[in-house]
């Protein structure tokens, strides 16, 4: 079997774990050092999706 690598993201250090590739490509992580469900950027280490409320009264999330 061989696999190919068709793209990569470079994130930082950002704790990325519980990864998914959506259908168009794209990974999904829960990035635990930020607090949030994010995915990849084009401009920046990472994209927030979601963070829970009682994150977000912690500060800007």
């Amino acid at each position: 079997m061989s696999v190919s690598i068709s793209s990569a993201w470079y994130s930082g250090d950002v704790f990325a774990h519980d990864v998914v590739i959506l259908r168009s490509g794209r990974p999904v992580f829960i990035n635990t050092l930020f607090g949030c469900q994010a995915t990849v950027d084009e401009e920046s280490s990472f994209r927030p999706i979601w963070a829970p409320p009682f994150l977000a009264r912690c500060g800007d999330v």
